[in-house]
């Protein structure tokens, strides 16, 4: 899954659901605190693009591909969340 490729790792599932996070180190010393930001941003950039990646394929997902009746099909949809801090 993009997750990996993204350099998040996925650290629970929930019934259908699944939490994946983007950890950013935080260091002392001098421009520390900037760099951090860097870090975050590139994280937050990172998970953005790996859901819209995840939306782009599986939000269109016939999850009934078998099914006669086109009118029944169902399609999976996706809600993605985030949320950025320390």
């Amino acid at each position: 899954m993009c997750i990996h490729q993204y350099g998040g790792d996925i650290v629970a599932f929930a019934g259908d659901a699944l939490i994946a996070l983007w950890l950013v180190e935080e260091k002392e010393g001098p421009q520390s605190q900037s760099t951090y930001m860097d870090n975050m941003k590139k994280a937050a950039f990172a998970s953005t693009w790996c859901s819209l990646e995840i939306q782009r394929t599986l939000g269109q997902y016939d999850s009934s591909p078998t099914e006669p009746d086109r009118s029944k099909k169902d399609i999976l949809t996706i809600h993605i969340t985030a949320g950025f801090g320390r």
